[in-house]
């Protein structure tokens, strides 16, 4: 029940932006920027949960990776991992993550 809750909020939040726009209360650039941060926004909570349907570990390392900006190698060296256990999680990890992404709808994982 709550998601759809969200998705009618999203959705008449959206038409609200475009009646703006429409009334000429935002440029085109505006609109188009304020439904790509929208969508952004409702993308990061998909990838959050598609992250925490991972073992811990392959989480870890992709966090470390990704958003810390560590390599592989320092990442092994912070969890005291082999190295290529580290990079078989990530690489799993990722994998996963793109299932668990293209099975939510989107589609522009590469």
């Amino acid at each position: 029940m709550a998601v759809l809750v969200g998705d009618r909020e999203r959705d008449r939040a959206a038409h609200e932006l475009q009646r703006h726009y429409r009334e000429g209360r935002l440029s085109l650039d505006e609109l188009a920027q304020r439904l790509e941060t929208a969508l952004r926004a409702r993308n990061g909570g998909q990838l959050r949960a598609a992250l925490s349907q991972l073992p811990a570990p392959q989480r870890q390392a992709i966090e470390l990776a990704f958003f810390d900006g560590l390599t592989q190698a320092e990442i092994a060296a912070a969890v005291g991992d082999p190295l290529g256990t580290v990079k078989s999680r990530i690489r799993i990890g990722m994998q996963r993550l793109r299932e668990v992404l293209l099975a939510a709808g989107i589609d522009e994982v590469r």
